[in-house]
């Protein structure tokens, strides 16, 4: 699924005419264009999403920011740090201090104490084909809420679909939690004797 068809779904749930791209100069597709990039990122970074899910090796920099041992580049399209770690320490549960700021005034960077450091973050995932059908529902419920009252004048249809979008984000949410939520099971010695 693309970003127009994402767009088409949103229309529809208004009850709007479908576009043929999210490009064309139709009053629907500037207004889907005004809203889908920053509700998709918005929408990336509430969670961690299997699919948008990346770790990297953090590259260190050559500066130096006072309180910090050492300071990375930010990942390229990263739009939110989960977890800066040492290899090591990959599965263990908790976070290791960091801190996120600029240096330049314009290059982001990563500062923490963890020497040969890796991070986990959510990407700035564009190819709809990756999103989960509970993803594509919360987008294109959020996006409506936001096109509806520019296109159709009516503040109750934009409620309506706020209200959609937060139940499909719970319901996004709980599907990535258990898609991503995997534990081993070790067969147990009683349960398993035959007799």
């Amino acid at each position: 699924m693309n970003s127009t068809d994402i767009c088409n779904m949103a229309l529809a749930y208004i009850g709007q005419g479908r576009i043929a791209s999210i490009e064309e100069e139709s009053e629907e597709a500037i207004q889907c264009r005004i809203f889908y990039d920053h509700l998709r990122r918005k929408l990336l970074s509430e969670h961690r999403w299997g699919f948008a899910e990346r770790y990297v090796k953090l590259a260190l920099l050559n500066e130096e920011i006072p309180g910090w041992k050492y300071i990375y580049a930010y990942p390229a399209k990263c739009l939110v740090i989960r977890k800066i770690y040492e290899k090591e320490s990959a599965r263990e549960i908790g976070k290791e201090d960091y801190f996120i700021s600029t240096v330049n005034d314009s290059t982001k960077v990563i500062c923490t104490d963890i020497q040969n450091a890796y991070a986990s973050y959510t990407a700035d995932v564009e190819n709809g084909e990756l999103f989960t059908d509970y993803f594509i529902e919360a987008l294109s419920h959020s996006l409506a809420a936001n096109i509806a009252v520019p296109l159709s004048g009516s503040p109750s249809a934009a409620n309506l679909q706020y209200q959609l979008m937060h139940q499909a984000l719970i319901n996004a949410k709980q599907e990535s939690a258990v898609q991503n939520h995997h534990e081993t099971t070790y067969p147990h010695k009683y349960f398993n004797m035959r007799g």
